[in-house]
């Protein structure tokens, strides 16, 4: 389970590989990792580690995301080029 705890703003989440909370999503070739961000904040932001669990099976689709400012998006491949 992922630590929060309570701070004088709000709530500290504090997520590790050891600790962790994995969620549904959306992808059954995916595997999402809960950062606690969710619980900290009261659902008002939402950070998970995304990670594929095998190839991909059949397309998605076309599809886009939106993000407000302010947002920050980090995305890191792992493996190999192309994948």
């Amino acid at each position: 389970m992922n630590d929060v705890v309570g701070t004088t703003g709000g709530k500290l989440a504090h997520a590790t590989v050891d600790n962790a909370t994995y969620v549904a999503g959306r992808r059954s070739f995916f595997k999402y990792r809960d950062l606690g961000v969710t619980d900290a904040t009261g659902g008002k932001m939402r950070a998970q580690v995304t990670s594929a669990t095998q190839g991909l099976g059949e397309p998605t689709g076309w599809h886009y995301h939106v993000l407000r400012p302010p947002a920050c998006l980090h995305a890191e491949r792992v493996g190999r080029p192309g994948i």
